[in-house]
């Protein structure tokens, strides 16, 4: 499989030039260990996957941590989370930047100890799914930079007019974004990777956050948050469809946060003199696994089931995350909105005094009556909303009135040609 460049390789390095810690985190097999590797090649490397290195790690982490070369990259270092004080202890004495690179899939102990214990000296950065524009080998497109460079319909229009425009194809949803089913798996080879995926996510990353006991209810419960992908979240729901406390639900709710099988998109709202819903909306960490644990294998079966617009709209926040994370020009947030009386807009992204309200549609035409909840943030937000966007299935750029440019999902996605 050829290796793609990903957006966060300028981050990571710049990060790696300017502090003793960097901490690269992310969803199981988003291609950590194959970034770090391309961003610092030349660095020592150990593995807490090996089993000798973990026991050796963690009966002595003082000793461990000097036998090792500098500068070096510690892979699945939320293992031994007790290699923190020393790592601590070591770049006080030498802040040289770039001597550790540290790489994990589980967020709790790794996260919060980098958080708590380093302080000051650790950059954390999270990789997350692979987009579409890096598959296409174009990491560097960045379609938030291009439309908060613009200041009305007809400017962003003429940005995104390039080329033609490529059809949704529902099959590449059902992909996700981690690299081996997006660039190598097809039908059944794929749905097997997923469920080997699932099986090793129950064996390694599970266990150290639940209770044995509960394992199984816990399967129901991580099934049952995939069909809820896209939906404001209403944790009692939750837990009570899972046949567990609330509290349990909440917990477990945290356990998908720190294996980052799920992000919590929060909620843009301001006293505008409207009831806002203020809950985060939940979006499942991969389209691709959310998916396969609902039992889908074909597209259609999506439609049918009434999931495809939500798998579509989850794989479309992954991508906006990541534009957001790897901006070159200014620091940028993903919100969603809703109001008490029906406005919803799916993505809002914001820039300094900037908004860019985003709705995501998978037919190839949009009607009036699919914009509603984009004109009324427009109509409520004024100058420091000046256009909005509608993502489509189709294939042509085309203002859709009151300020509102649809721009084919495909072309947003994976970049101009």
């Amino acid at each position: 499989m050829k290796i793609r460049p990903r957006a966060l390789e300028v981050v990571l390095s710049r990060s790696l030039a300017e502090f003793p810690v960097t901490t690269l985190v992310g969803l199981r097999y988003a291609g950590k260990t194959t970034l770090a590797g391309r961003s610092a090649p030349d660095r020592a490397y150990v593995t807490f996957d090996d089993l000798g290195a973990l026991d050796a790690a963690r009966r002595d982490p003082e000793g461990f941590l000097k036998g090792l070369s500098r500068p070096v990259t510690i892979d699945e270092a939320q293992r031994v989370p007790e290699l923190l004080l020393p790592i601590k202890r070591e770049v006080d004495r030498n802040p040289r930047p770039g001597q550790f690179l540290l790489t994990g899939s589980a967020r709790i102990e790794l996260r919060r100890g980098v958080a708590e214990t380093l302080a000051g000296r650790a950059a954390i950065l999270r990789l997350r799914p692979m987009t579409w524009a890096e598959a296409a080998g174009k990491a560097s497109w960045n379609p938030l930079d291009l439309l908060f460079g613009c200041r009305s319909v007809s400017e962003a229009s003429g940005r995104f007019a390039a080329g033609s425009g490529t059809p949704l194809e529902g099959a590449r949803v059902l992909a996700g974004g981690l690299p081996f089913p997006l660039l190598r798996r097809r039908g059944e080879a794929r749905a097997r990777w997923f469920e080997q995926y699932r099986a090793t996510y129950m064996e390694k990353d599970v266990p150290p956050l639940v209770h044995l006991e509960e394992v199984s209810a816990f399967v129901r419960f991580l099934s049952l948050a995939a069909a809820r992908t896209a939906q404001t979240t209403n944790f009692a729901a939750l837990a009570h469809e899972s046949g567990i406390s609330a509290d349990t639900g909440l917990r477990w709710l945290g356990v998908l946060e720190a294996t980052y099988l799920a992000d919590l998109v929060p909620p843009w709202w301001r006293n505008i003199g409207k009831r806002l819903v203020k809950s985060p909306k939940l979006h499942f960490g991969d389209a691709g696994l959310a998916g396969h644990l609902l039992g889908i294998r074909r597209w259609e079966d999506a439609v049918r089931g009434n999931l495809g617009g939500a798998l579509l709209e989850t794989l479309v926040a992954q991508h906006l995350l990541v534009f957001a994370d790897c901006s070159k020009r200014s620091s940028t947030s993903i919100f969603h909105y809703r109001t008490h009386a029906g406005a919803e807009v799916d993505f809002v992204a914001v820039r300094g005094s900037r908004l860019l309200p985003i709705e995501v549609k998978a037919t190839s035409s949009v009607r009036g009556s699919d914009l509603g909840g984009l004109r009324s943030f427009l109509d409520d937000f004024g100058a420091e909303a000046p256009f909005g966007v509608c993502l489509t299935g189709g294939t042509e750029v085309q203002p859709a009135g009151h300020g509102i440019l649809a721009i084919p999902l495909v072309k947003f996605l994976e970049g101009l040609p």
